[in-house]
């Protein structure tokens, strides 16, 4: 048997060939015959490669699914992606559809009850449309992806980054790209031309289904919260499995964001991150610092007090001017006020390679009021050593063509910490290139 397929085999390009739902509402005729055309060839795959079809094609659709929700919006660009709007968006994951139409509403009822009482979110924000059930899974157990025409791709920043090397994040998986690359096709798929109305359409509608799954990604960080809410047999196992579709979720996400230059997505993704991984509720509240401090205690780190010096210079003018399009570069300073002293008993490190804290600098080109900020680079600042005060990160990137003031914003956030959080502001000047051109 041939098979057609795009791309190589570790790379799941290959399975936009090899995946094929069924048609769904919106799908138009043309779509639904493209989707078959790949159902064949998923078909005709051997076991072993249509179980891994099966799995990458879940991974793409739930980021999918994600991206859809937390995607700026064209009105405001640059508005803060909130916690309810990124849980909205993980619980929409297909892979969830796994969990039927089955609750107990009693139990629902009292977390909903609780949540609405301390202010996660308003009850008109939960309010369920009803619909028919729908079995979401095609013949061979594939969760169904809508198609669409146009792929979601980074808008062109006038700020271009500089490639820098890779380093592990705190788990030991690859990092977030160091710096956005250029335009590159996302698992996310949204049309382009689907009129006025794209962006309410791409708020998922509130069935009682999706109202469960929202509420249980909540439950993960409130449970501690709540203490006397006792779950029933049935929900605590739909919610260690929404815990564990949700861990898997955010991590698969975060990549994604560097390369759509999406910064208060980025944002969004390693503070739920950070949440969701310590089953906390707010990176403000005195009982979750209080909390997260115990955290740490138990595996003999402090609580990260941290501040960041900037400087940034041309490479070539050595000062905070630089030519159009020459190289301008950050050497940027973490401080680590909480350094243990150099005979202090250190403790063995629970993350892979030797990793005790996990920090991410994000580089925000900021363009102007309306304008949609860019997100120009991301690096890791790794702590493997707990006596060391300073992290040195230097960020180099290309100046804009265009001569004139421009402004950066530095965010140092960490997905898996909770309470850190730092933001600075630093401009630099792009001048004209008064050289006369050579006769």
């Amino acid at each position: 048997t041939r098979f057609h397929l795009i791309g190589d085999l570790s790379s799941p390009s290959w399975l936009l060939v090899a995946m094929a739902p069924k048609k769904k509402k919106g799908v138009s005729n043309k779509e639904a015959e493209q989707e078959a055309e790949r159902q064949k060839y998923l078909a005709m795959m051997p076991p072993e490669l249509q179980a891994q079809a099966k799995k990458v094609s879940a991974a793409m659709a739930d980021v999918s699914a994600v991206c859809k929700v937390i995607q700026p919006r064209p009105e405001a660009p640059n508005e803060v992606v909130t916690t309810h709007r990124t849980l909205l968006s993980m619980a929409s994951a297909p892979s969830l559809d796994s969990l039927g139409n089955h609750f107990v509403t009693e139990t629902l009822d009292a977390i909903e009850e609780a949540l609405v009482g301390c202010g996660a979110f308003t009850k008109e924000e939960l309010t369920p449309v009803e619909e028919d059930a729908e079995d979401e899974t095609d013949s061979l157990g594939v969760p169904s992806i809508v198609p669409s025409p146009a792929p979601l791709q980074p808008s062109p920043s006038p700020i271009a980054p500089s490639p820098s090397p890779d380093a592990p994040a705190e788990d030991g998986t690859a990092p977030p790209p160091a710096a956005a690359p250029p335009p590159a096709a996302t698992p996310a798929t949204v049309s382009e031309t689907e009129g006025k109305d794209e962006e309410e359409s791409n708020m998922p509608t509130m069935t009682p289904a999706l109202r469960r799954n929202l509420l249980l990604m909540y439950w993960v960080m409130y449970e501690a919260k709540f203490p006397d809410i006792k779950l029933d047999p049935k929900t605590a196992v739909q919610s260690k499995i929404i815990q564990s579709i949700g861990t898997k979720l955010l991590m698969q996400t975060q990549y994604v964001m560097s390369q759509q230059r999406w910064v208060q997505a980025a944002l969004a993704i390693a503070s739920v991150s950070a949440l969701f991984s310590n089953q906390l509720w707010s990176h403000a509240d005195p009982d979750c610092i209080e909390r997260m401090n115990r955290e740490l205690d138990k595996a003999g780190t402090p609580m990260p007090i941290l501040r960041l010096d900037i400087e940034g210079k041309g490479v070539e003018s050595q000062n905070q001017t630089v030519l159009p399009t020459k190289q301008y570069s950050l050497d940027i300073t973490l401080h680590r006020d909480h350094a243990l002293p150099p005979d202090a008993e250190i403790p063995e490190a629970l993350a892979p390679q030797g990793i005790y804290e996990a920090f991410y600098l994000i580089l925000e080109g900021l363009m102007g009021e309306g304008k949609p900020n860019h997100l120009v680079s991301i690096q890791p600042a790794i702590v493997k050593d707990l006596t060391e005060k300073t992290i040195k990160v230097p960020i180099t990137f290309v100046a804009p063509e265009k001569p004139g003031q421009y402004s950066l914003r530095i965010h140092l956030t960490t997905n898996s910490i909770v309470g850190v959080y730092l933001s600075q502001d630093i401009s630099f000047e792009v001048i004209e290139d008064d050289v006369p051109t050579l006769q």
